[in-house]
């Protein structure tokens, strides 16, 4: 009852802002009052610890938040992207937690009085504690001579995404994950990848012939692609038209068109065809503005008489396409339909079959409702997709997959929460099916993607990430075993995945929403640090929970063994590392609080001797402590010059110093490793970025190789056991990449 400490209504009354313990500013739908059903939100973070207050300005344009510990004031502006936003008119919860959103984003802090200049280039007091050692080792600041390849990518677009996965020519499954898309050869057990975009994919369709991908993404100018949907390779990039974000694509029947639609204020439709057939001319023929309210969909009818289809929150229209002119009619639903939320659309011998926020399935002639098949879903249909032959496949919020004939006759139905492996999350966002072999492809709000048998009911799992509306923070690389490495995300959800299988072997949960993860040094256990402060011990092989604690007052960004296994530390943002001694697996004591830093705690490592520890904090600074007192070593700069230490995760220090770009933010870097031969440094960054240099990396024109895949902030990254593989992991787009060194 005291995590929330302050919330403010809009003066429009649409929304409401809330401050909390965890450093989150929080906008959601007014009113929330559902007790039993927590109302959807975005949240945005800067304050490192507890926000105290927050405050709406008048005219509902900015928002005033104050921190408590850090003693910030944070100003956020509503983000219209040059363009004035209109809030949706009305809200459904149920079918479209993002309409409760508005425009709000994060703001530059103080706002658009000029920058002030960046507090990490006028403010460095690690430099201070910069010591060289007695005899420094030999640098080379030209670029490693290795190469990084991506070799799989474990993650889905998940709950963001409506549709992101197809079937190709060869029906393997083509889906969305980060910046990528990804293609799974299940005859050659391999991933292929589509890299071409520098942000989040959002929307994915794949041609009828099921050689063509078009993909979009979020963005202030967003890019539309066409690539190959068996190899990956870049056919071309269509003309730039949208703004902010592409919400849906989908192809013509005949593959020759390719529709998208956008998120800006009118939620615009572009249309764009092929004149040779193979789309390596690929170009726009039409467009226009199609609604205020989100739009949801766009699908291609194949008919003479309206040729396009689009729906969504407040609206279904229906397209006539005349060279480049393009004009629409309203959907009438009459008195058989019921006017709400339109999903989506499939064409069904040649007539409109969409789905509802109800459950309902409509069926169009022409564009008035001719039919509804109530109850097709007990609540919201969230995915639609055809069949060859006729008929099609649908999903919905109550976790059913359902394949109907043409005459929208059920044929067959799945419960996802009564599979064998059933998923963490059983809403199904995304459905394709193989007509032929009868298999349903399927993917869930939780990022995992299943293969459904329609003869025997069973369900297989193809892959998985992590799911939820949070983030993913925790990784850590099995200390001696070169195929093991774990994570942990804010869904809960603790994984163990296998490198040579390239899946994952075994999954747990946590009390809360996870963010550090370490192995002990026998690799028997996993220490799990939370969002609440709280810290989890699980056995590394069951993943059930052996200790559990709570000493920290805000969240876990760091958790390590020592080498020797006897101690255990705790980072947290309340500015201080909890140390406890490890008396077996079940059993850990409290002593000791290194609790001379001025900031929250976001990096630290244990020397091989595990006497010492070093730590970096958000006030950039670099100390140094005893383990066995937590005494504060004010000397230990120059005392530790020739200390060896057990790991290289510090972000601020002598050996990686040569990271930092002169026009970096303290905060840009977010994780580095090192190599477990000491010859290579990692880093991850806020730009999606992995890179590597050779360490030690001292000099500030260091060269380096970069891999990109993730399309949001990289939060950690780690050299398995041999060094032979470099694993990340994605903040927003919660997605794990697997890198091979060579």
């Amino acid at each position: 009852g005291t995590d929330v400490n302050a919330v403010c209504r809009t003066a429009d009354g649409k929304y409401l802002v809330t401050a909390d313990d965890f450093g989150k500013v929080k906008l959601m739908a007014y009113p929330a009052a559902d007790p039993e059903r927590p109302a959807p939100f975005k949240d945005y973070v800067g304050h490192s610890s507890h926000v105290t207050n927050v405050r709406v300005l008048t005219g509902d344009r900015h928002v005033v938040s104050v921190g408590g510990h850090d003693k910030c004031v944070f100003q956020w502006r509503r983000d219209f992207d040059d363009q004035e936003e209109e809030a949706p008119e009305t809200f459904d919860p149920e079918e479209d937690d993002d309409e409760a959103l508005g425009g709000f984003d994060l703001g530059q802090l103080g706002v658009e009085a000029a920058a002030e200049g960046d507090e990490f280039q006028a403010v460095k007091p690690w430099l201070g504690a910069l010591e060289p050692p007695s005899k420094p080792p030999a640098q080379d600041p030209s670029a490693p001579r290795v190469r990084l390849e991506l070799e799989a990518a474990h993650g889905a677009r998940g709950a963001l995404g409506r549709n992101a996965l197809a079937l190709n020519a060869a029906n393997d499954p083509v889906w969305a994950a980060a910046g990528l898309g990804v293609i799974l050869d299940r005859r050659g057990d391999r991933q292929a990848f589509f890299a071409g975009h520098d942000d989040d994919v959002t929307a994915l369709a794949v041609s009828r012939d099921g050689r063509y991908v078009v993909s979009g993404q979020q963005g202030k100018r967003p890019k539309v692609f066409v690539w190959s949907s068996e190899t990956g390779k870049l056919i071309s990039e269509l003309p730039p038209y949208h703004r902010r974000g592409v919400q849906a694509v989908a192809f013509s029947p005949c593959g020759t068109m390719a529709a998208s639609i956008g998120l800006d204020n009118d939620h615009s439709l572009c249309v764009y065809n092929t004149c040779l057939g193979d789309w390596s001319d690929g170009a726009i023929q039409a467009w226009s503005a199609v609604d205020k309210s989100k739009v949801l969909f766009v699908t291609f009818t194949g008919n003479d008489d309206f040729q396009i289809i689009t729906g969504g929150v407040k609206t279904v229209k229906f397209w006539r396409l005349q060279s480049r002119n393009i004009s629409c009619r309203k959907g009438i639903f009459g008195k058989i339909g019921k006017i709400q939320p339109i999903t989506g659309c499939v064409m069904v011998g040649g007539k409109a079959v969409t789905g509802t926020a109800s459950g309902a399935l409509y069926v169009w002639e022409g564009n008035r409702v001719a039919r509804a098949v109530e109850g097709a879903h007990a609540r919201a249909v969230t995915c639609l997709n055809f069949a060859d032959g006729g008929g099609f496949v649908s999903g919905g919020r109550d976790g059913r997959v359902v394949w109907w004939s043409p005459e929208v006759e059920q044929l067959a139905a799945f419960d996802l929460a009564r599979l064998e492996d059933a998923p963490s999350d059983p809403v199904p966002v995304a459905v394709d099916i193989d007509a032929e072999q009868a298999k349903v492809a399927v993917g869930t709000a939780g990022a995992e993607l299943y293969e459904l048998s329609v003869d025997s009911g069973a369900g297989c799992r193809l892959g998985e990430g992590h799911g939820g509306r949070g983030e993913l923070w925790g990784l850590a690389a099995h200390p001696s075993d070169p195929d093991q490495y774990a994570t942990a995300g804010d869904d809960g959800s603790v994984r163990v995945w296998s490198v040579a299988g390239r899946g994952c072997l075994r999954r747990g949960r946590v009390s809360g929403e996870a963010r550090a993860l370490a192995y002990s040094p026998d690799g028997a256990l996993l220490a799990v640090g939370l969002n609440t402060g709280g810290l989890e011990v699980l056995g590394a092989e069951d993943l059930e929970v052996r200790f559990r604690t709570k000493e920290a007052r805000e969240w876990v960004q760091d958790v390590k063994f020592s080498p020797d296994g006897q101690t255990l530390a705790v980072g947290s943002h309340d500015n201080n590392i909890y140390l406890y001694s490890v008396k077996g697996g079940d059993q850990f004591d409290f002593y000791g609080r290194c609790s001379q830093h001025n900031s929250y705690i976001t990096h630290f490592d244990f020397d091989k001797t595990s006497q010492y520890l070093r730590s970096n904090c958000g006030g950039y600074e670099l100390l140094f402590f005893k383990v066995s007192s937590a005494e504060h070593l004010p000397g230990g700069a120059s005392e530790l010059r020739d200390a060896q230490w057990a790991t290289e995760t510090c972000v601020l220090g002598w050996a990686v110093q040569g990271i930092w770009p002169e026009e970096a933010d303290g905060t840009d870097i977010n994780s580095v490793d090192r190599s477990k031969n000491g010859k290579l440094l990692a880093t991850a960054d806020d730009f999606g970025n992995v890179r590597i240099f050779n360490y030690p990396v001292v000099e500030k024109e260091a060269q380096f190789i970069v891999g990109k895949g993730h399309s949001s902030h990289v939060t950690n990254v780690r050299f398995n056991a041999d060094d032979t593989y470099l694993l990340t992991t994605g903040g927003n787009d919660r997605t794990v990449l697997q890198w091979k060194l060579t």
